[in-house]
């Protein structure tokens, strides 16, 4: 008897909902599994063969095909997909001696046959768990709409989205680790504050703030505050919209640069807390007038750099201005883009049906806001060197992940400070 996983794994409603096949396990796993998959194969040939005397020339011109084997290998689309083409496929390789057998009795055996290799073998099941654990959890998140179109199959679908919530509570762990063990986390945002001085700025700071240290650098005035407020013991949970979560030690100090412009004062702000922004932005309303704050966002640029690098991105949240327009009964129908999210591994922006998406993000006009509600990368060439995880906002916020090997959180700083520098604009 299979386990919920491997149940659905191996139904063909679930593989409807499993759009990456088997090339999206990486490295060793990939390799291990090969020659498991290929001895499957040759099975499920040989058992063909043999229950239907006389199709050995047909099985052989079919599933000893390159692309037939490929095309079942990555299993995309369900029973339903894969059987269509393997029966477009045998058309074109049909010859007069083959007209005595049923093509299509064949190619149905033949898929029952390679899919029961998988539920007799504890080894394919336990690889392909580890290759889509995460993305079944991700779409069984999305059950309520993907079984509009799979009526049939809402009661499996249910029941495995429950039994993959329980796995993971039993099987969940918490650790605590010092602080030495995280990865550098450096967050910032930069305003342009007009008419008024860097003194002035701090003493608005002192007001709400603890300012318990202040430098001077290469024409940068640093200070370090914290909040009394801010609650030590709080968890903040890291990396929104993903399938996992990342506790790290809560932020009890910030760091500001304040650089003195010709008309304005440069304030970048370091915090990876994602509402220090608006925290800071509502304090310095209290005593400036708000004409005279200016952010600094990545509207005017988070498209096209987005564009460029597909194959560093890994999740991506925009809201497109795609219009198709459709006609029923003469009645013409207008459907607009909706918000949506996009996360894989880096590169896989990069596929058709994606690209479509992100071809259609327009690029904003003035005072307009961009598709692109914000994206996380990997790395990033020429402007992060080595960084773990870097999420840019729209709205001119970023956090970046950084390794502490061969790196100290001042350099770390800099490479965030001088991507805002190079990428942010007034709005």
């Amino acid at each position: 008897m299979l386990d919920p996983i491997s149940t659905g794994l191996l139904t063909n409603a679930l593989s409807e909902l499993l759009f990456q096949g088997l090339d999206k396990i990486k490295d060793e796993k990939k390799r291990q599994l090969k020659p498991k998959l290929e001895k499957a194969y040759q099975n499920a040939i040989k058992r063909t063969e043999n229950k239907f005397p006389g199709s050995k020339p047909l099985v052989d011109r079919i599933f000893r095909d390159i692309k037939v084997k490929n095309r079942l290998f990555t299993l995309r689309g369900g029973k339903e997909d894969i059987q269509k083409f393997i029966f477009n496929f045998a058309k074109n390789k049909k010859g007069k001696r083959d007209n005595q057998l049923n093509h299509g009795e064949i190619i149905k055996y033949f898929y029952t046959e390679f899919k029961s290799e998988f539920i007799n073998s504890p080894e394919l099941q336990e690889y392909l768990k580890k290759a889509y654990f995460d993305e079944i959890a991700f779409l069984s998140k999305d059950t309520n709409q993907k079984v509009q179109i799979l009526p049939l199959v809402y009661k499996e679908i249910k029941s495995l989205k429950d039994d993959i919530a329980k796995l993971i509570v039993d099987n969940s762990t918490i650790k605590k680790l010092s602080r030495s063990n995280f990865s550098y986390r450096i967050g910032a945002f930069k305003l342009h504050l007009y008419g008024y001085s860097i003194k002035e700025i701090i003493e608005i700071f002192n007001t709400f703030y603890n300012i318990e240290k202040t430098s001077n650098k290469n024409n940068i005035t640093a200070i370090e505050f914290s909040d009394e407020a801010e609650d030590s013991n709080f968890i903040k949970l890291i990396y929104r919209e993903s399938l996992y979560k990342v506790i790290y030690p809560p932020e009890t100090k910030y760091l500001a640069w304040l650089k003195q412009e010709l008309n304005y004062v440069e304030l970048t702000c370091f915090a990876g807390n994602h509402y220090k922004k608006l925290e800071v932005d509502s304090l310095l309303k209290n005593y400036i007038e708000g004409t005279k704050i200016k952010e600094v966002t990545f509207d005017k640029s988070i498209t096209k750099f987005l564009k460029k690098r597909l194959g560093n991105i890994s999740s991506l949240k925009y809201n497109p201005r795609i219009k198709r327009v459709i006609k029923r009964k003469n009645v013409q129908h207008t459907i607009k883009g909706k918000i949506g999210i996009f996360i894989g591994d880096p590169g896989f922006l990069r596929d058709k049906q994606v690209k479509f998406v992100i071809d259609n993000l327009v690029e904003p006009k003035d005072n307009e806001r961009a598709d692109v509600f914000y994206f996380k990368g990997e790395s990033i060439p020429k402007i992060f060197i080595s960084p773990i995880d870097i999420d840019v906002n729209r709205d001119g916020r970023i956090i970046g992940f950084f390794p502490k090997k061969n790196l100290d959180a001042e350099k770390a700083r800099k490479s965030i400070y001088n991507y805002i520098t190079l990428y942010g604009a007034e709005i």
